[in-house]
């Protein structure tokens, strides 16, 4: 199966945690799904953000979901197959949230 028909869905760890913080924990899981939300793979600690974690599976050729921060936070369980709790995140979504070095924010200043 083509990584293209596969879905990357990021979450973080521990799941369903609420706890002040916990969006940006140091540990972040990549669950590779089928179509039909099928577990395939999971990849743990992957990047210290959400953003991270997506950075790599879009690397990797996959279609990427990341959990809606406000569900993180209320602790509500993954669901794969609910598509009102994931927020797409595309080679844009890359551009928009990559950081900066210090070297590069002072070049900017």
């Amino acid at each position: 199966m083509a990584n293209e028909d596969k879905r990357a869905f990021v979450v973080p760890f521990p799941e369903f945690k609420a706890h002040p913080g916990c969006y940006a924990c140091d540990h972040h899981v990549v669950r590779i799904r089928d179509k039909d939300a099928n577990l395939l793979e999971e990849h743990e600690a992957i990047g210290d953000t959400a953003e991270t974690a997506g950075d790599w599976a879009l690397d990797q050729g996959y279609e990427v979901f990341i959990q809606k921060e406000e569900l993180v936070r209320n602790g509500v369980k993954p669901d794969p197959k609910d598509p009102s709790q994931w927020r797409s995140y595309k080679e844009a979504d890359r551009r928009l949230n990559k950081r900066k070095t210090l070297e590069e924010a002072s070049k900017e200043a």
